[in-house]
This record gives structure tokens, C-alpha cells and sequence, in this order.
């Protein structure tokens, strides 16, 4: 999938959005003790999913911390395409990028059908409606889908007990590098 942004200031924008907000975690996050890695652009992207299903003042803070200054309507389309530059296939001998997106929403919902199309054309997103009365079973099936989309390096990313019948929506992001 290609997304292309009709506009070049709207993918710098966003760009320049995500590394204000990568700025300032840092700040935050270098302030503990140990080694650090994380990828503010995945975090980013988790996050704009998010803010997409937000509305009125929750989804204005949320653009406001994350730096988002383009509508959503030019914003969505200006992230897809920072993250389809950046990510991808390396040639021989280089590296690679994969990030995965899915969205995994109680089966007893459905959420609005302008928000799937959204989260799965632009983010790549996978939708999955999962039963959480079986928490388990939920957390193997989202396991075993990061486990393949990072090619095994990343495994159980949900530990034992993380997830309860309560659950209404679980956003995952995984990045392979």
C-alpha cells in the first residue's frame, strides 16, 4: 500500500511533530536509571490510532501532546506515509523495519465502521474482535499474531494475567528492527 501525501508540509509536519513528542519523552524516560530504547515513531502511530477513535476535548489533548498540528484529516495520511518511508524491506546485508498494527476490540462490539476504515487503510491496521471472558485464549491469539509479524523476535508481549474478562479493547503496535 502507498500512501501519498499531495502536499510535502504535511508529511514534514508530521515529522516534526513526532520528534517534538520523541524530544520530550526522552526527557522524561532518560531521567531513570539504565539503557534505553524505544521508537517514537511506533508509539506515535499507536497513539494516532487511538486519537482517530477520540472525539472533542480528549482527542485535542491528545493531538496537543503528541505534537499533532495537521487536521485528521491530513494528519492520518501524513503519518502512513512517514511510516511507510522509514519502513520496509532492507536489501542484502541491510537492515529492516516491519511495524505491525492491530486493533483487538471485545467481540460483544462493533466499533464504528469510518474508524476501522480509517485504522486499516492508513495504519495497516488488523481488526480482530476477540472474546475476553477467555482472557487466555485472547492474550495467545494477540502473542502468537506480534510473534509473527516480528518475525519471532518479539514473544508474549502480554504476559500471563494481564488481560481480564473486563478488557473492551486492546491497541497493539509492535516494531521489528
Amino acid at each position: 500500500m502507498t500512501h501519498t501525501v499531495t502536499r510535502q508540509g504535511h508529511w514534514e509536519a508530521a515529522s516534526q511533530g513526532n520528534t517534538a513528542f520523541a524530544l520530550r519523552l526522552y526527557q522524561q524516560l532518560a531521567a531513570q536509571p539504565g539503557n534505553l530504547f524505544f521508537s517514537p515513531l511506533s508509539l506515535t502511530l499507536a497513539l494516532a490510532m487511538t486519537c482517530a477513535g477520540a472525539r472533542r476535548r480528549t482527542e485535542a489533548q491528545m493531538a496537543r501532546v503528541l505534537g499533532f498540528e495537521l487536521p485528521p484529516s491530513k494528519l492520518h495520511p501524513a503519518l502512513a506515509a512517514l511510516a511507510e518511508a522509514v519502513a520496509g524491506p532492507g536489501a542484502a546485508g541491510e537492515a529492516e523495519l516491519r511495524i505491525a498494527n492491530a486493533l483487538w476490540p471485545h467481540a460483544r462490539h462493533t466499533l464504528l465502521a469510518a474508524y476501522l476504515a480509517l485504522v486499516s487503510a492508513t495504519y495497516a491496521a488488523q481488526i480482530t474482535p476477540l472474546e475476553y471472558s477467555a482472557p487466555d485464549a485472547a492474550r495467545q491469539v494477540i502473542n502468537a499474531w506480534v510473534e509473527e509479524r516480528t518475525a519471532g523476535r518479539i514473544r508474549d508481549l502480554i504476559p500471563d494475567g494481564v488481560l481480564d474478562a473486563a478488557m473492551e479493547l486492546v491497541l497493539t503496535n509492535a516494531i521489528y528492527f
